[in-house]
């Protein structure tokens, strides 16, 4: 609820994803009058992007809500809106799997992979939780990757001496897709690369998963709907940003009244034109801090903080939408996972550079866009798929349906989308997670204001620099609900100063 009392410090909230858009939002419900979110993009959202592709809505990022439940602000803000409309069950798998010589798998086989994975995936959790102390410190032999953890868990169980030779080897292809489905979930490369003594930090919330009938977009549109349409300013490209400042300054400095002014951080932009702010809320991606840091900040952020974002995993998911005239699939037909054989070849005579679609692990029915699949896939793959053209990957895609479900009769699509995550510069990928050579500590230095606490002389000092976005969430990284969150704590640590110097 908004308070009465009109609070008229400078505010500049860098991106308008939704951790942008929260802080702006809290801000502005308690008094808060400057308050300006400069975003490099053409569009709000961030890696929120919902598209509209013939009579449907598919989502270019986010697209469930990981969490229906009351401790969930994103499922929670939905709910009150009626952004559900009463549709929208929990996220089901019914789809088959399928290996490259066009054979459906048995469920006999899939289950007793499915649940051992889903047990080792157990352990390695707990070893974050101190539960298993003889695993922790044979993990640590190993390197300390969750990737490292699950195969060990997998070669102790052993071969099924009940099983052909050729079903073990399926049974691997089975455990290697559950591990590539996490890669996608983690948003890395490979399991090896994702620390496994902080992997059980993060929180599952319950409820299952859930998708908004009109896309994540309308959940934007609710909170967007109590920022004044004049805070909010696209196609703003910051450069750098210079905190810790007491001299005066005598460039073009634009406050919201358009008057010359000074405060403690100056945002210089792209386009020349200049900003000045009590504070700043930075909600740029970690993989946008990655590649820009070191001009991003005069002075340059502390060792830590630096340490910080170079340390912590942050990768790229992919998704490919295959819009078809008509469907060409029953109505039973729930998508298809595939168990890749890497020695049989899609094309003849390609490099292993080419075979990017390896790293295709689904084919799926697109929820509220008819006639279309939508298939999955993370990592350093997605960065060769971004640059291919539509025509490549539509040919490419129809060899592996026809191949792995055996038809011949399958047709190509009248037009592809693919994400372009990793190759948007203001985007750099997709989420982050915890590396392996970090820990959850540095996903709260990342989150620390500057300057320091520690280092200032006077509480007017403070709060120059904030940090929000969902790699600074200790707990919920990687999901919309952490990113909302963190702007929210960002807010409210703005709002918390001022009202302690009233009180």
């Amino acid at each position: 609820m908004a308070t009465s009392t009109t609070v008229t410090p400078k505010v500049i909230i860098v991106g308008a994803g939704i951790a942008g858009l929260s802080a702006a939002k809290t801000l502005i419900q308690h008094g808060f009058t400057d308050v300006r979110i400069l975003e490099a993009a053409s569009y709000i959202g961030g890696r929120i992007q919902t598209k509209k592709l013939g009579n449907g809505l598919i989502e270019m990022g986010a697209q469930w809500i990981h969490g229906a439940c009351d401790e969930n602000p994103v499922f929670n803000l939905a709910q009150e809106n009626n952004l559900f409309e009463g549709k929208t069950p929990c996220l089901e798998f019914h789809s088959n799997f399928y290996t490259t010589q066009g054979n459906k798998v048995d469920q006999g086989i899939v289950k007793p992979v499915s649940k051992l994975y889903h047990q080792s995936y157990q352990k390695a959790e707990g070893v974050f939780k101190k539960s298993l102390s003889q695993e922790t410190e044979r993990c640590t032999a190993l390197g300390g990757s969750v990737g490292e953890f699950l195969w060990q868990q997998y070669n102790e169980a052993g071969d099924t001496d009940e099983l052909l030779e050729e079903d073990n080897v399926l049974r691997k292809g089975i455990f290697q897709w559950f591990l590539t489905l996490e890669c996608s979930i983690s948003g890395c490369h490979s399991m090896d690369e994702v620390a496994l003594q902080s992997f059980g930090e993060y929180t599952e919330l319950n409820g299952g998963h859930r998708r908004l009938p009109r896309g994540y977009g309308s959940l934007l549109d609710v909170i967007r709907k109590e920022i004044p349409d004049e805070s909010i300013i696209t196609n703003k490209f910051v450069d750098c940003m210079k905190w810790n400042r007491n001299e005066s300054i005598n460039n073009r400095i634009i406050g919201i009244d358009g008057s010359r002014k000074c405060g403690p951080v100056l945002i210089e932009c792209k386009d020349d034109e200049t900003y000045i702010a009590d504070h700043v809320i930075v909600t740029s991606s970690l993989g946008f801090l990655k590649h820009n840091v070191d001009q991003l900040f005069q002075p340059p952020l502390p060792a830590d903080k630096l340490h910080a974002i170079h340390s912590l995993g942050y990768g790229t998911t992919g998704k490919i939408f295959l819009e078809y005239e008509h469907p060409w699939w029953e109505e039973s037909f729930g998508g298809c996972r595939l168990i890749w054989d890497k020695n049989i070849d899609i094309f003849s005579g390609e490099e292993s550079d080419q075979k990017w679609y390896h790293k295709l692990y689904s084919f799926a029915i697109t929820r509220y866009c008819p006639n279309t699949l939508c298939a999955f896939m993370s990592g350093e793959e997605c960065q060769i798929m971004e640059k291919l053209m539509p025509q490549e990957i539509a040919t490419t895609c129809t060899a592996i349906l026809k191949r792995f479900l055996s038809r011949s009769d399958i047709p190509e699509p009248h037009r592809v989308i693919q994400t372009c995550w990793h190759s948007n510069p203001y985007t750099r990928g997709s989420y982050a997670y915890v590396a392996v050579g970090s820990t959850g500590d540095d996903i709260d230095t990342l989150a620390k204001s500057l300057p320091y606490e520690e280092q200032c002389s006077d509480t007017t000092q403070q709060l120059q620099v904030l940090f929000a976005g969902e790699a600074t969430h200790r707990t919920f990284y990687s999901t919309t609900h952490g990113a909302l969150q963190s702007g929210q704590r960002e807010a409210n640590k703005i709002i918390a100063h001022y009202h302690s110097e009233r009180s």
